[in-house]
């Protein structure tokens, strides 16, 4: 008899299902699985929740019905976008959009700087960052809550519980004498709510933004990935739609960036993982009690009870390919053919650009933070703009990397993954020499499901045993560090992006001066008329 696990990864603009074989560890992925392209974030960063709801659902039987009807489903465990964040009422309808990391509103914004004032006037801003893991930002929920309870009372007053979307979604598909579903550490966390210390919600926060104590209880109790009870199912009209998961034990979601480390093998300090999706993530497994103190500028959100994940993120990352495509079509031809991964300097292009096109996370936090290139002259090229921009994502990461560095092991090595950077040589050749590391890129395109798998899987027989460090696969694309001078090459270029940063942002991300704000400007069209004159001869 086969038994299989099902991950469920819900992402930014798909849901993809995937089936695992729990009789060996690791579990085996099967040729089970299936993907539904779902709605894009709406312009505020949002997401409808029956829109997305549907799209799970759609994957799910697409996944179960390849399945042969002899192979067992013990097991349904998901990971999901981070943040997500629902309100729903009595009737388990969500009456809020789901709110997300990538969320745009010039209003969030707005709230964003009221919540840093308050704390500020309580000298609060970096007690509740320790405590939280999460600066004060619109990529949390705490913005967007405040706002709620200014400018829609009425609908914050309807909201009976709040949870993570897959705690939603589990709270629509089960018997409601178990409701609330309760949120997952992993979800919490990145919520930017959630006390990492204590394991709870965090009521100082929760009060400086506007939530009493009674306010507190619409949010859904949290526990780790595995405390639902292990005798919860689906419901009566879910089985019936669903009637080979009558006896799936039912596991709480992850935070998608924590399950592509573990499902990459970066479990420890000698491994980091490197994600280039639409945004950009450097992140490395802790032990939780191991992070007495977060660097400014990460974060530090929980995996389960005993791990953390210390990292930071660029809200561009493959954003800046796609964005390139777009705006330059196509490179010449011949030039890209001849193109050598080590045939380059960095820097030669004598431009320095900040990659802002959405906005600034990690390290500086900036939400009014923009796009800049600095340095342009008529004898700029198409490819000097391409050049730049790329290795402006490397810089950023290599900042972040910097502030992780006490942490690692020496010897650590870096596996990356992405669909972006996977299709760029150049690119990755840059990552490995910028971050001063050999890069590994395995050729596996399931690392998150298979996370969530191994997740499930060690909580089912293997509970006692710790998240372990495995064997990379042989099938791996190493590109190698170059030398010492080189490496000094890149701080250079790093320090030269700092200080553009300091004249446009200030120190502390607020905006600078007014020339500093002009400059931002005057960047502004020249890039503009830079572009639009370098569109047709490309």
């Amino acid at each position: 008899m086969c038994e299989l696990i099902i991950a469920i990864d819900i992402g930014s603009s798909s849901v993809r299902c995937t089936a695992y074989n729990t009789a060996t560890n690791p579990p085996t992925l099967t040729p089970y699985s299936s993907k539904i392209t779902s709605e894009p974030f709406d312009d505020n960063g949002q997401y409808d929740a029956d829109v997305l709801t549907d799209s799970v659902e759609k994957a799910l039987k697409t996944c179960i019905q390849q399945m042969p009807l002899n192979y067992h489903i013990v097991a349904l465990g998901f990971d999901c976008f981070a943040m997500s964040f629902v309100g729903s009422n009595s009737s388990n309808q969500a009456i809020t959009k789901v709110f997300s990391y990538a969320e745009r509103s010039a209003s969030t914004a707005t709230y964003t700087t009221k919540l840093k004032q308050r704390l500020l006037r309580q000298n609060g801003i970096e007690s509740t960052y320790q405590r939280t893991g999460a600066p004060i930002h619109s990529a949390y929920a705490g913005p967007t809550l405040m706002r709620l309870l200014q400018e829609e009372p009425k609908v914050f007053n309807q909201v009976t519980c709040w949870q993570s979307f897959t705690s939603h979604l589990l709270q629509r598909w089960t018997d409601p004498l178990h409701h609330p579903i309760p949120v997952s550490y992993s979800e919490a966390s990145w919520t930017g709510l959630y006390n990492r210390l204590d394991k709870c919600w965090d009521n100082k926060l929760l009060y400086t933004i506007g939530m009493n104590a009674a306010l507190q209880q619409k949010l859904a109790p949290v526990i780790d990935y595995d405390g639902l009870p292990s005798d919860l199912r689906l419901s009566t009209d879910m089985l019936s739609i669903f009637p080979r998961l009558s006896k799936a034990r039912l596991f709480l979601g992850f935070g998608d960036g924590a399950m592509a480390n573990i499902g990459s093998k970066c479990t420890d300090l000698t491994r980091i993982a490197v994600t280039i999706g639409t945004s950009a993530a450097l992140r490395v497994v802790v032990p939780s009690n191991s992070v007495t103190e977060i660097p400014l500028g990460l974060w530090c959100y929980a995996v389960d009870g005993q791990h953390s994940l210390l990292g930071g993120a660029l809200t561009d990352g493959g954003s800046i390919h796609a964005f390139l495509n777009q705006i330059l079509k196509e490179e010449d031809k011949e030039k890209k053919k001849n193109n050598n991964k080590k045939d380059y300097v960095v820097g030669d292009h004598g431009l320095i650009v900040l990659p802002f096109l959405s906005g600034e996370r990690s390290p500086g936090w900036n939400n009014n933070a923009c796009g800049t290139i600095h340095g342009l002259t008529r004898n700029t090229t198409t490819s000097d703009i391409q050049k730049a921009m790329y290795e402006s994502v490397c810089l950023r990461l290599k900042s972040v990397m910097n502030l992780i560095s006490p942490f690692l092991d020496p010897n650590a090595v870096v596996l990356a993954s992405g669909t972006a950077l996977k299709s760029n040589p150049e690119w990755k050749q840059m990552m490995a020499d910028a971050l001063g590391r050999d890069l590994y890129v395995e050729k596996s395109s399931e690392a998150t499901s298979r996370g969530v798998a191994l997740m499930v899987l060690k909580s089912l027989g293997k509970k006692e045993q710790e998240i372990k460090k495995e064997q990379l696969d042989v099938s791996v694309e190493i590109f190698q560090s170059l030398k010492e001078n080189d490496y000094d090459t890149w701080d250079m270029e790093l320090i030269k992006q700092q200080e553009m940063y300091r004249k446009m942002y200030g120190k502390d991300g607020t905006v600078g001066n007014v020339r500093a704000m002009g400059a931002a400007v005057v960047c502004g069209v020249v890039l503009g008329c830079v572009l639009s004159y370098f569109r047709p001869r490309v």
